[in-house]
């Protein structure tokens, strides 16, 4: 099995929340790690993402790093660069955070069938 790893920096302008991730996190810059299989048996080149990590500021000398679920990230990442609607500082609930995560899932998977559709594959509900 081949593995490609892509590395890219993220900035956040407002402490933000990522559901997998124990507390607010400072606004800053990340390092975040995707991890990619090579699949095999198609007739075209195609990656599948295995894992998403991003490293966080090392506290008390120990530098974490965390597995986080992409579309959770590109959320965030949405949310930062989005007009504040709450005041800097005020919690956005984890309830709001998560519904909102569980939509850009499922836009993200129908914009994946739909791009499947055009490359000509057969969809199978499941």
């Amino acid at each position: 099995m081949t593995i490609r790893t892509s590395t890219r920096s993220v900035t956040f302008r407002r402490p933000f929340f990522i559901n997998g991730i124990d507390r607010q996190m400072p606004a800053g810059t990340y390092v975040v790690e995707t991890d990619e299989k090579l699949l095999e048996n198609v007739s075209f080149l195609a990656y599948q993402r295995v894992s998403t990590a991003i490293h966080l500021p090392p506290k008390a000398g120990y530098s974490t790093t965390l597995t986080v679920d992409p579309y959770e990230l590109d959320a965030a990442l949405k949310r930062d660069r989005a007009p504040a609607k709450t005041p800097v500082g005020q919690d956005v609930s984890r309830e709001a955070l998560k519904r909102a995560t569980d939509l850009r899932r499922e836009e993200a998977d129908i914009s994946a069938i739909h791009r499947a559709e055009d490359d000509g594959m057969i969809i199978h509900p499941g």
